[in-house]
């Protein structure tokens, strides 16, 4: 197990948000498993809790070490572009099973051969995460970055934004395409039926997160499309973004027709990994789904609370299925008093940790980076805004958020949007310019700082901020 004395020699890098360890354990276990050939996070930790905020994740790696990863990255992308093409292909395929095989296990009931069936479930889910952690390790340096693409004759940074664009639609922007044509459909008083059964069945885990999850049915798109042609504008604004979001294709498209070819061809992996990190995000929602059906199945036979199960990680909930949550007593007890931690020194060597030493160990990693010291982060979306601060850590806060308000988090996805669409400026902890509060950002014409890595811990829920995205700067007023 690490050490206080050697946390404090480590410069981290934190991603964090919304989790639950029976939904994010899947991740975090495969991160201890050994995979030859493929790469890891260095010097790897996580932290769970549960606050007032609901259960959340602090993932923590060695910065240092992960810039030499993504350094070799690309060196492994020049010598052999085919093999992240075959890493894709082999993560839609078993993603594809699981979905299939995760969705029959939530319509059956804890039948004796449940837990089988939920071990090879939980092994598919394993290994299609086991390649895909590479994308992360773009986030932590944006200049490297720039001159792993570009060499050293860097465009200037307004060019570079605009191509920072990924050359197809990315999961959201996709879900927001269909979505539109069924709004169409019914606006024009057309039958909507195969539309909406369609675009349930592609996009029906799209407001799921590592926390909370629902399937979304053809009935709930059909409302919600409904309610958007009803509201004043609003079928108009969907509209505007999604042809502002292609145009800013077009124009990257044409910038990148002016690079030199082996630019080029870096750039256009880069951007490839923005969009296979889509990809790993569906399957993470779905498998999410599977998970906290089988943890409310649990938790109703044996007659305990939803929350008790989510303290599970998924190989003892894969033993609870059988031997029931109560041999587990102890062990929740003691992680919802002091949190459970996890450390990774390299694949195959994994310590789990909980009692006080777990909140221990994470204080002294987050004592390392967090200070008074102004907040800066990378901009991602240039423009300028004040507003109040609103702090989202889950989907619980949400309804706190208006229109107008600085969004802060420690990253967003899919289910972040609706609040990003409301904002006067997006602020994020973590990220690099392909993430998707960049991305969406950009498409939304939204001032985004982001890569700060303390802001949602350091920023005050109602605090009035000036959000500098030209500078990549966060000043209270």
């Amino acid at each position: 197990m690490i050490t206080k004395a050697e946390i404090k020699k480590i410069s981290w890098y934190v991603q964090a948000g919304a989790a639950s360890p029976v939904g994010i354990g899947v991740p975090l276990l495969s991160i201890g498993e050994e995979h030859p050939g493929t790469f890891s996070f260095p010097q790897d930790s996580s932290y769970l809790e549960k606050n007032e905020k609901g259960f959340q994740v602090y993932h923590h790696f060695d910065k240092e070490e992960t810039k030499k990863l993504a350094c070799q990255i690309f060196q492994r992308y020049e010598e052999r572009p085919e093999l992240f093409l075959e890493i894709e292909q082999r993560m839609i395929r078993l993603g594809k099973e699981l979905e299939t095989a995760g969705l029959a296990l939530t319509e059956r009931e804890l039948d004796p051969g449940f837990a089988d069936d939920y071990h090879a479930v939980f092994r598919m889910a394993i290994a299609v995460w086991q390649d895909s952690y590479f994308p992360d390790f773009f986030d932590v340096d944006e200049e490297l970055n720039f001159s792993l693409i570009f060499g050293t004759e860097l465009p200037d940074r307004e060019t570079i934004l605009k191509l920072m664009v990924t050359p197809s639609p990315g999961l959201v922007q996709a879900e927001q395409i269909s979505f539109l044509e069924l709004c169409i459909a019914l606006k024009d008083g057309k039958d909507a039926n195969k539309l909406l059964e369609q675009h349930a069945k592609e996009y029906w885990f799209i407001t799921n997160d590592f926390e909370t999850s629902t399937k979304l049915t053809a009935e709930d798109f059909k409302k919600k499309a409904e309610d958007l042609l009803a509201k004043p504008g609003g079928y108009d604004a969907l509209e505007s973004e999604m042809e502002n979001a292609a145009r800013l294709r077009e124009e990257a498209a044409e910038l990148r027709q002016g690079l030199a070819a082996d630019v080029r061809k870096r750039l256009d992996f880069f951007l490839w990994s923005a969009l296979f990190r889509d990809v790993r995000k569906k399957y993470a929602q779905i498998m999410n789904y599977v998970q906290l059906t089988i943890a409310k199945k649990v938790a109703a036979r044996d007659g305990v609370p939803l929350e008790t199960v989510m303290w599970l990680l998924p190989d003892e909930l894969e033993d609870a299925i059988t031997n029931g949550v109560a041999v587990y007593k102890n062990k929740i007890a003691n992680r919802e008093k002091h949190g459970l931690f996890f450390y990774t020194k390299r694949a195959g060597e994994q310590d789990r940790v909980s009692g006080e030493e777990a909140r221990d160990l994470f204080d002294a990693i987050t004592n390392t980076f967090l200070s008074d010291e102004a907040i800066t982060g990378n901009p991602a979306s240039a423009g300028t805004a004040q507003g109040t601060v609103r702090i989202m850590l889950n989907q619980a806060d949400f309804h706190r958020f208006k229109k107008g308000d600085i969004l802060v988090a420690p990253m967003t996805r899919p289910e972040y949007v609706p609040l990003m669409k409301k904002a006067a400026a997006i602020v994020t902890d973590e990220g690099g310019l392909t993430c998707h509060a960049a991305v969406v950002s950009r498409e939304l014409g939204k001032p985004c700082v982001i890569g700060t890595q303390v802001a949602s811990r350091v920023l005050t829920d109602g605090a009035h901020v000036e959000v500098d995205a030209n500078k990549g700067t966060v000043r209270r007023v």
